[in-house]
């Protein structure tokens, strides 16, 4: 899920995703905005795997690697918020 205290801003089909904490401005590219759209906490992992495939014309194996590696940057550089237990 994405963290709460992010300011998200909209830049045509991209968004500016900006970390008040660190002072850091992050870009996401259009596939990176519509992934960051359904980071909501209730989105599986698969689904967002489900919508890359289907809105690029992926197959499931390699939207869901797409994916995987995407949650990660994401979390590497502290826009997600922790898993809840």
């Amino acid at each position: 899920m994405a963290r709460k205290d992010l300011q998200v801003a909209p830049l045509e089909q991209e968004l500016v995703v900006y970390d008040p904490v660190s002072g850091r401005a992050y870009l996401l590219n259009a596939t990176g905005a519509m992934l960051w759209s359904r980071c909501d906490g209730t989105t599986t992992t698969e689904a967002l795997g489900g919508a890359l495939a289907s809105q690029y014309g992926l197959d499931q194996e390699e939207a869901m690697e797409g994916v995987t590696n995407y949650l990660a940057q994401l979390s590497r550089v502290g826009l997600l918020a922790p898993p809840l237990r």
